[in-house]
């Protein structure tokens, strides 16, 4: 009977026994228990978040809840807002594990309607494509100086946005980068910059100018277009490929740019154009026709353009003023003509020759100096400049073409900085100065008299 009570005793213990090692296999997890699970992600694999340092900590703070991903390499990627609420975003320059912030992923942020500001740090070197797309309530944002690219569509739809700096080590602006930034209204792009993407500003109706460095080589299609606002723009000397609508729907009222930007700046408001030259083009051609440009008064040829071809602005009926400089060595023919309210030319001392007709009945134009080291003025050059009072003649003069000056009946006088002798050794054309009431030539030593027509 005692030996029953006893293994009814032990039974009934090992069973508890076994109940007892169950519970701590279901508690304890499948480890214990033997079941077979699939491996879970890397740590490297996964979006880390991390709490902000308590009171009396040691740790600087952290932006609450941000998630990041390891690259396994000491760098990793802020990849998302987490449980992050502040809208005072800076993204910190180490993660809480330890790892250099390098990168903010793809579409990190994209849709946080609650950020008002974001800080990159120097540490980040990429901005991903739609990082921060659809901010609607972001305001500034601080770029840090270790970028050097900033993704597509990265700031697209910030329609709060009001500035922006690019700074210098970023090398591209990408695709749609800040389309739809409707309220900014200033834009720096650094030095360092070297192409302009496609749509990178499209629809930014708040920008009212823009200045693209010179380290930018190539400018997208649309990448202003549809900046209503836009009417100052500034492009740098080193680009040679600008997309003919990258200004498309903007009413640019005053542009330098070099020659081959020219065609993608609308006609239709522009009223002061500064031209300069670079390997693309040092000729300004026939390939643009300024007389379709209506509001055009006042053209400046800047540094790098080496000649103005043949009508390149003929029929340009409202220019007022031209200024041709330095490193202009030619002026080709028909290249004002009829420019009837153009007052004031001044001429480059680099200019050899002025082609034939090239002032032809600028009627309004009333003073011109031929600088020194202009050897030929074209036939009927300045014909019909019936309000031309005044013509000073460089002593570098070779020979003058037939009619160069005939019909400019206001004129009375030339000067002319040689001597008398030097002047008699001039070749004048037939009717050179015909229609004329020019009787002197006053020259260094004195003045020398020809009979008026």
């Amino acid at each position: 009977m005692k030996n029953t009570v006893r293994i009814l005793i032990l039974s009934i213990t090992v069973f508890a026994l076994a109940l007892v090692l169950s519970a701590c296999a279901y508690i304890w997890g499948p480890s214990l228990a033997g079941y077979d699970q699939p491996d879970e992600p890397a740590e490297s694999e996964q979006p880390r978040t991390h709490s902000p340092s308590f009171a009396g900590s040691d740790e600087p703070d952290q932006p609450q809840g941000l998630a990041f991903s390891s690259n396994g390499d000491g760098t990793c990627a802020v990849v998302g807002i987490g449980s992050h609420t502040d809208g005072a975003l800076v993204i910190p320059s180490t993660s809480p594990d330890g790892d250099a912030v390098t990168s903010v992923g793809s579409r990190a942020f994209r849709g946080c309607a609650f950020l008002t500001s974001v800080t990159i740090p120097d540490s980040v070197t990429s901005i991903g494509d739609s990082a921060f797309a659809k901010c609607t309530a972001l305001r500034t944002v601080t770029i840090g100086k270790g970028v050097t690219s900033v993704g597509g569509y990265a700031f697209s739809g910030c329609s709060f946005l009001t500035s922006v700096t690019v700074p210098g080590n970023v090398t591209s602006i990408g695709d749609f980068a800040f389309d739809g930034c409707s309220n900014l209204t200033s834009v720096t792009i650094g030095n360092g910059v070297t192409s302009v993407g496609r749509y990178a500003f499209y629809q930014c109706s708040g920008l009212t100018s823009v200045t693209v460095p010179d380290s930018v080589t190539s400018i997208g299609d649309s990448a202003f277009a549809k900046c209503t606002a836009l009417r100052t723009v500034t492009i740098g000397k080193g680009v040679t490929s600008v997309e003919k609508r990258a200004f498309d729907e903007c009413a640019i009222t005053s542009a330098t740019l070099p020659i081959i930007a020219i065609s993608s700046v609308p006609k239709n408001e522009l009223q002061t154009i500064v031209i300069t030259g670079n390997e693309a083009s040092s000729e300004i051609g026939r390939s643009v026709y300024f007389a379709d440009y209506p509001k055009l008064t006042s053209v400046t040829i800047g540094d790098g353009v080496t000649s103005i071809g043949s009508y390149a602005f003929t029929l340009c009926s409202g220019l007022k003023s031209v200024t041709i400089g330095n490193d202009v060595t030619s002026i080709g023919s028909w290249a004002f003509n009829d420019c009837t309210g153009l007052t004031a030319v001044a001429i480059g001392n680099s200019v050899t020759s002025i082609g034939n007709a090239a002032f032809c009945d600028c009627s309004k134009l009333i003073s011109i100096t031929i600088p020194e080291g202009v050897t030929t003025i074209g036939q009927v050059a300045f014909i019909g400049c019936s309000g031309l009072t005044s013509v000073t003649l460089p002593k570098s003069i070779v020979s003058i073409g037939n009619s160069a000056f005939a019909n400019c009946t206001a004129l009375t006088s030339f000067v002319y900085r040689g001597t008398k002798a030097q002047w008699d050794e001039v070749k004048t054309g037939a009717d050179w100065r015909k229609g004329t009431g020019v009787g002197i030539i006053y020259c260094t030593d004195g003045y020398t008299s020809v009979n008026p027509y």
